[in-house]
């Protein structure tokens, strides 16, 4: 078991704290430490997912082994709608806007 932390680009501001654990909680990657959302001058925020404990299954060491490869993949959070997932590059700082969960 090890940690990580995710980087989503583009996320619409109508999802909040409690929906994006939510739906990474369903897809039973790990713990989340803490959520990061960053809001941006365009209509979609920054979000940032540390996890103190990925865990490891044979799904969550491919994911992992192909974000440290630099590839990202697809979370599905709707029926059609998706968010891509990459490595975040640098760990964001916790700060006082972030929610720790």
């Amino acid at each position: 078991m090890t940690s990580l932390c995710l980087y989503l680009p583009n996320v619409s501001p109508d999802y909040k704290y409690r929906d994006i654990k939510n739906i990474f909680t369903r897809y039973k990657f790990g713990t989340i430490n803490y959520i990061n959302i960053v809001k941006t001058e365009f209509p979609y925020n920054r979000v940032f997912i540390d996890f103190n404990i990925w865990f490891n299954t044979q799904r969550n060491d491919m994911l992992k082994k192909n974000l440290i490869e630099g590839a990202s993949f697809k979370i599905f959070h709707d029926k059609y709608d998706f968010w891509n997932c990459y490595l975040a590059k640098s760990k964001p700082k916790s700060s006082s806007f972030d929610r720790v969960l």
